[in-house]
């Protein structure tokens, strides 16, 4: 086993707002990010750098999910300029039954256990593989 060194490129912050009940979360590209790609904050949640927009969270100003948007050609550079790589993890676990058939017979349960390693290779294609196995329970 080799050390590997590890750097997350994003930050998740939260808040919520004193006169409602709700909560807001937004993305931001971490310190180093924003170091190394020259980055300055503009409007809305965007990130510049050149005046282009590099990095944002567009749940800033529209309605859905929070999410981290970055321009593929900026990080593609960033991270062939610095050796680096950007790999994903992926792992999880679904039940799977028929509702019907579960409360007729007491039917087995099935399980479904997956996981997956992608990375973005030296071209800025996202390459990898995935597994995954069901397991029958009581």
């Amino acid at each position: 086993m080799s050390k590997v060194t590890y750097e997350s490129l994003l930050r998740e912050y939260s808040w919520e707002y004193s006169d409602q009940a709700t909560e807001t979360q937004a993305y931001q590209p971490s310190r180093k990010l924003i170091q190394d790609l020259n980055l300055t904050y503009g409007e809305y949640g965007e990130w510049k750098s050149d005046y282009q927009v590099v990095f944002c969270d567009p749940h800033l100003w529209e309605q859905g999910r929070s999410r981290a948007l970055c321009s593929k050609k900026a990080l593609a550079n960033y991270l062939k300029e610095n050796n680096l790589s950007l790999i994903w993890l992926i792992g999880g676990e679904k039940r799977l039954f028929n509702p019907r058939k579960y409360l007729l017979s007491r039917s087995k349960l099935n399980y479904s256990e997956f996981s997956a390693f992608y990375y973005l290779d030296e071209f800025g294609a996202i390459k990898g593989t995935q597994n995954s196995n069901i397991d029958e329970t009581n």
